[in-house]
């Protein structure tokens, strides 16, 4: 078998790659991450399909791991040739399901020689099998031979299904060992927990009838304890009833005694209360007008306290009734005196502003030295802007003035050219015609006369048109007229302009200024502002030589001195004196309207205080002061005195009524001649010994209950351990007979795994020389201490013993397991020999084995097609770094 080239669409990395496989060796070395594993792993997909689709984790689901990220394709072809003929494999690998097709390659056509299962067809073992023996992965060297390895070595899978068969019943038996058999998880294993757990609860029940005879006795010494607590319980019942009947006898003369004793005592309490008025004791009414009218001397006193004139205040009010002798002023009066203060301000104030100031005055005078009775310059800067845009238009008119010589200047200019072409193609047409005539006898030499005079007269026939048009689209009378009219309103702009200035020029230098035609724009308009200045100075002058508001100030201020003197008030500062009258005015009201409240409080407190000795007078009692404080005191010990006075009578009264119910409900000469039983207990001591005797009882009943429950539990143990000894009796039947039953069965699979040992061992030995004989073409000497079994597994001799290659080293591993496998395809494929993928196998040898190795791979690839991927150049075979694609 050969395979012989393969196309990728999208697996994993690799996208639309094509790739041609040598007959011998075809060697990758790319450097890590190119995607060789890849490469690799899409030929064991081809052959079997993606593994893993269950698994959750990605390395371990060959889907989820080699699907395209960006979409797409996902799968490719494979051709290869097999039994002589040549197939194409195409395989996609969907989310719906996969699809194989295999076609023959040299017709095209749908091929049924092989299934989807391909790699099981055309290599005869499994998935697994393939992986242990033709692809050899770096991460997974060491071989094993599976059931389908041996049945292949063994020729059986062509003649019979033993070798597989041999699994699946070594594994039903190994089922029903796990199922039955001594494990946790066997039933024999279960069974005999529950025999362990059985005999263990049988031994727990202990000695039951010792129990059981003891639980009865206490149960009779309960039932004899309860009769006699229930006679001891009648006894103390009729003693209760008699001592209660002298409790309540006794009790009832106590209550009787108490109610005399405590109608004597209120009734002395009530004269003792009584004893606080000598006269009449108030009723409620009373007191509360005494505390009414106390509240209302208490305010009083405050209103007083709060009115009352310091000294400094009634001396300050007698300096303002003095002051204010001659009559207080009117609001009205105030308010005329205060607008002629303000009008008066005023005018003072414009009189002021009217007056000019030294630097006012100075500066009039230079004005008046610079402008007199001359033109105000707002006429004149008039003037300068017109002039300024005369110049401005007598430039337009020149520039237009010149536009219009220039468009004149080119008229005549194409009219010459024009005329110049016209007679020009008149006289070449003339020249050409005489050309004709002269050379008309001469075969041909006419034309080119015809040809010179056809383009004369193109050329005059063009001047004569353009020259046609040109008198048309303008006239240089027009552009001359229009030439003449911008040179006369040039000059004319030009000679008014030069008036303005002159007038303009004159002006400036009679102010005193220089004249410059740049700066007399500014000195115009500085000139306008210093005009404007001199004519307000001049205004304010003349104002302040009429002088009207002064003379209006001074009337003004004779009625304020006036007015002013009537209360001794000077005329110096009108206005403040104003206000300090109008405040010593309202300071005159607010005193005399507190000396008012002051005596109207007085008053009131006075008539109060006759109200309040009237009350006490009636009570027998005479105020403790004259200030509402010590009379609130004693209106307070008055409210309380004959507060307790209602209180003690009333307590009185209904001490008397229960006493006096009390003797109309029981005869009083029996309860007093009562004499009580001695040695008789009290009923609460009689109580607390019922009680403890009901407290027994009840321990007695409860110890009752206790024991019958326990009685029948040990009741319910007896009847558990009867059935727990047959119980255990059939667990015990049931155990010996599954141990005969796993015995037979660890006898078959003893049986069993002989006759495969001896199926194996046939081929043993061919196996066994080729390993030894690929070990010593790397290790030489070292191959006689590795050995291979008849199970195909692989032990190294050390120390005496062999062992098991797990103690070596990892290049070692490596090594055995890449011969190994050598061996087994050897066995397993005597005829076609199939493809072998390596994947960087010797990543983990020394250099000197590895290029051993190497040699012997060159060897190999003499019977086998070999794929071989490495990332390492030194780990190239020879043949590889010749066809390296």
């Amino acid at each position: 078998m050969k395979l012989l080239s393969c196309h990728i669409d999208a697996f994993g990395k690799l996208k639309d790659l094509d790739v041609e496989f040598s007959p011998q060796i075809t060697a990758f070395c790319e450097e890590n991450g190119w995607g060789k594993s890849t490469l690799a792993a899409f030929l064991r997909a081809m052959f079997y399909g993606l593994s893993g689709d269950r698994k959750r984790k990605t390395e371990d689901n060959e889907r989820q791991r080699f699907e395209p990220w960006e979409g797409g394709a996902f799968g490719g072809r494979l051709t290869f040739e097999a039994a002589g003929k040549t197939y194409t494999a195409f395989r996609q690998f969907r989310r719906d399901g996969d699809v194989f097709e295999l076609r023959d390659a040299r017709t095209n056509l749908p091929s049924g020689d092989y299934s989807e299962n391909l790699g099981r067809e055309l290599f005869g073992i499994d998935r697994a099998s393939f992986l242990r023996t033709v692809f050899l992965d770096q991460n997974d060297l060491p071989a094993a031979a599976t059931d389908d390895v041996s049945a292949r070595i063994s020729n059986l899978s062509e003649n019979t299904n033993d070798m597989n068969n041999y699994q699946t019943a070594d594994q039903a038996l190994k089922d029903l060992l796990g199922m039955y058999g001594p494990r946790k998880t066997g039933e024999l294993g279960k069974l005999s927990g529950t025999i362990a757990a059985l005999a263990e609860k049988e031994r727990g029940f202990g000695r039951l009838e010792e129990a059981l005879d003891g639980q009865n006795r206490s149960l009779e010494e309960l039932r004899r304890r309860k009769a006699e607590q229930a006679e001891e319980a009648v006894l103390l019942g009729g003693r209760l009833q008699r001592s209660s009947t002298q409790a309540q006898i006794l009790a009832k003369k106590a209550q009787y005694q108490d109610l005399l004793d405590r109608t004597q005592r209120l009734q002395d309490e009530q004269w003792e209360a009584a004893d606080f008025f000598p006269g009449t004791v108030p009723d409620t009414a009373t007191v509360d007008a005494m505390s009414l009218l106390i509240r209302d001397l208490q305010k009083s006193e405050q209103t007083i306290g709060f009115y009352l004139p310091s000294p400094e205040e009634r001396q300050q009010l007698s300096a303002l009734e003095r002051e204010f002798s001659g009559g207080i002023p009117s609001d009205e009066d105030l308010k005329k005196a205060s607008n002629a203060e303000r009008s008066h301000a005023e005018l003072r104030r414009e009189e002021a502003a009217q007056q000019l100031s030294e630097e006012e005055t100075a500066r009039l005078s230079g004005l008046t030295d610079r402008f007199g009775d001359s033109e105000a310059p707002g006429g004149v800067l008039e003037k300068w802007g017109r002039r300024s845009e005369e110049r401005t238009r007598q430039r337009e008119a020149s520039v237009q003035r010149r536009e219009k010589e220039l468009q004149l200047s080119d008229i005549r200019r194409r009219q010459m050219h024009m005329t110049f072409l016209l007679i020009g193609g008149l006289a070449a047409a003339a020249v050409g015609i005489a050309l004709c005539f002269l050379l008309r006898t001469a075969e041909k030499l006419w034309m080119p006369g015809w040809i010179i005079a056809a383009a004369g007269a193109v050329c005059a026939l063009a001047g004569l048109i353009l020259r046609f048009r040109a008198a048309r689209t303008g006239s240089k009378e027009e552009l001359k007229r229009g030439i003449e009219a911008l040179a006369l309103e040039e000059r004319r702009l030009a000679a008014s302009a030069d008036d303005a200035e002159e007038y303009c020029a004159a002006y400036v230098r009679s102010a005193g200024e220089d004249y410059t035609e740049e700066t007399a724009g500014a000195v115009l308009r500085r000139l306008c502002e210093e005009y404007t200045d001199y004519a307000a100075l001049r205004e304010k002058r003349r104002k302040a030589e009429e002088n009207a508001p002064g003379k209006q100030a001074d009337r003004l201020k004779d009625v304020l001195s006036r007015f002013l003197e009537r209360f001794g008030k000077p005329c110096t500062e009108p206005a403040e004196e104003l206000e300090a009258l109008r405040s010593e005015r309202r300071e005159l009201g607010e005193l005399r309207e507190k000396k008012q409240k002051c005596l109207e409080a007085q008053k009131e407190a006075g008539e109060r205080f006759d109200g309040l000795q009237v009350l006490l007078g009636r009570c027998g009692l005479t105020p403790a002061g004259t200030g509402a404080a010590e009379l609130a005191v004693q209106a307070d010990q008055i409210r309380s005195a004959a507060t307790l006075y209602r209180q003690k009578s009333a307590e009185a009264e209904k001490a008397l009524g229960e006493q006096q119910a009390f003797e109309e409900k029981n005869d009083v000469e029996a309860l007093l001649a009562f004499l009580p039983e001695e040695d008789l207990p009290e009923p609460a001591e009689l109580s607390r010994q019922i009680q403890a005797l009901r407290q027994a009882q009840e321990d007695t009943d409860r110890q009752l209950q206790e024991t019958r429950t326990q009685l029948h539990l040990l009741e319910e143990q007896y009847d558990e351990r009867t059935r727990v000894r047959e119980e255990l009796a059939e667990k015990q039947t049931r155990k010996a007979q599954l141990e005969a039953a796993v015995e037979d069965v660890q006898n078959a699979r003893r049986c069993l795994t002989q006759a495969r040992e001896s199926v194996t061992a046939r081929y043993s030995e061919p196996i066994r020389q080729a390993f030894r004989g690929y070990m010593s073409r790397i290790t030489s000497a070292q191959a006689g201490h590795y050995y291979v079994d008849a199970s195909a597994r692989v032990t190294v001799e050390g120390g005496g013993l062999q062992r098991d290659p797990a103690v070596l080293s990892t290049g070692l591993r490596d090594l055995t397991g890449f011969c190994l496998r050598l061996a087994l395809v050897d066995a397993m494929y005597r005829a076609e020999k199939p493809v072998l993928v390596m994947d960087d196998p010797f990543v983990n040898l020394d250099p000197e084995k590895a290029a051993q190795a190497l040699d012997l791979l060159e060897e190999v690839s003499r019977d086998y097609q070999i794929i071989y991927f490495t990332c390492s150049g030194h780990r190239m075979p020879a043949a590889g770094r010749e066809e390296n694609v």
